[in-house]
């Protein structure tokens, strides 16, 4: 889907902030990656809200496809060509972003509508749990980060 495509390059690109030359300074490589992740993840929330306090009618979708990226380790593959420090950097920037749009939902929708994205990140975190099972300790990282994700919204 597109919006897959969004979030992989723009992983990329925040991951790549910190190569970035050597005159940026790094509290403002800092400042950079910051301003992407939360850039991305306004992008996001403002494509799944809808009316006050609910998501927009296809936000489940929306959510499932965004918790894909964190948890599909194959997308980001293609993406920074096997690069295993790239990749590995991209997927720590989907988490921030994932975690940005999290709080970002807590926020906007009204607790007798959370029900819609409980179910997607209790859909994303037993996918990502087979993933870990079948694949061993490659896909543990994208387990650790869906488990990080759904704590966050429980402290939200």
């Amino acid at each position: 889907s597109h919006v897959r495509g969004v979030i992989r390059a723009f992983a990329v690109a925040a991951s790549n902030v910190s190569k970035s030359s050597s005159s940026t300074t790094n509290k403002q490589r800092q400042v950079d990656a910051e301003n992407t992740v939360n850039g991305m993840a306004q992008f996001l929330f403002y494509t799944l809200k809808g009316v006050p306090g609910q998501l927009h009618s296809k936000g489940a979708e929306l959510i499932k496809i965004v918790l894909d990226c964190l948890t599909d380790g194959k997308l980001l593959a293609k993406v920074t060509a096997g690069d295993k420090w790239r990749e590995s950097s991209a997927l720590d920037v989907v988490e921030d972003v994932v975690l940005t749009l999290i709080r970002y939902i807590c926020q906007h929708v009204h607790i007798e509508h959370f029900g819609i994205v409980w179910e997607q990140l209790f859909a994303s975190l037993d996918e990502s749990r087979k993933i870990a099972m079948s694949s061993g300790e490659s896909h543990q990282q994208s387990l650790t980060k869906m488990t990080r994700v759904i704590l966050k919204c429980v402290k939200a």
